[in-house]
C-alpha cells in the first residue's frame, strides 16, 4: 500500500497548534532558523571543501544557528509549563488528527514524512517570517 503524505495538511496542523501556543510558535520559528543556518553552513562547506567541508561547514553553521536562536524553550519545557487543560486540549487535537489519518497512513507515511516535512516547515516558517517583517 502506497501512502501519499499530505504535507500541506500536516504543516497546516502544526502551524495551527503553534498559533494557539506562542511559546511553541517561537520554538518552531527559532528551530527552523537554526536549522537553515546549519544546513547553509554544511552546503557551502561541501561546495568549498567536499565531504570534510560539509562537516566543518555544518559545525560552523550549527554553532551560528545556536547562537542566533538561543532565546526559546524546547518543547518538553513548554509542555511541562502548560496547565492540565492546555495539555488536554493539545492531546485531543493531536489524537483527533491521528485518528482522522488512521494508523496505516501514519505508519506508512513515517519514513517519507521526515524528508517532506523539513521542506514544508522551512517554507511555511519563512513565509510567516516575511509576513511578520512586513507587518
Amino acid at each position: 500500500m502506497q501512502a501519499v503524505v499530505n504535507v500541506a495538511r500536516a504543516c497546516s496542523f502544526l502551524y495551527d497548534i503553534a498559533q494557539q501556543h506562542p511559546e511553541l510558535k517561537a520554538t518552531l520559528v527559532k528551530s527552523t532558523q537554526g536549522a537553515v543556518m546549519a544546513g547553509t553552513g554544511a552546503f557551502v562547506g561541501g561546495l568549498l571543501g567536499g565531504p570534510v567541508g560539509i562537516f566543518v561547514g555544518g559545525a560552523i553553521g550549527s554553532f551560528a544557528g545556536a547562537r542566533a536562536s538561543h532565546d526559546f524553550k524546547p518543547v518538553f519545557q513548554i509542555l511541562a509549563s502548560m496547565t492540565d487543560s492546555e495539555k488536554q486540549q493539545l492531546a485531543e487535537a493531536v489524537a483527533s488528527e491521528c485518528q482522522r489519518l488512521g494508523i496505516e497512513y501514519l505508519t506508512i507515511s513515517a519514513l517519507s514524512l521526515s524528508q517532506d516535512m523539513g521542506y514544508c516547515l522551512l517554507k511555511n516558517v519563512m513565509e510567516k517570517l516575511q509576513y511578520s517583517v512586513k507587518s
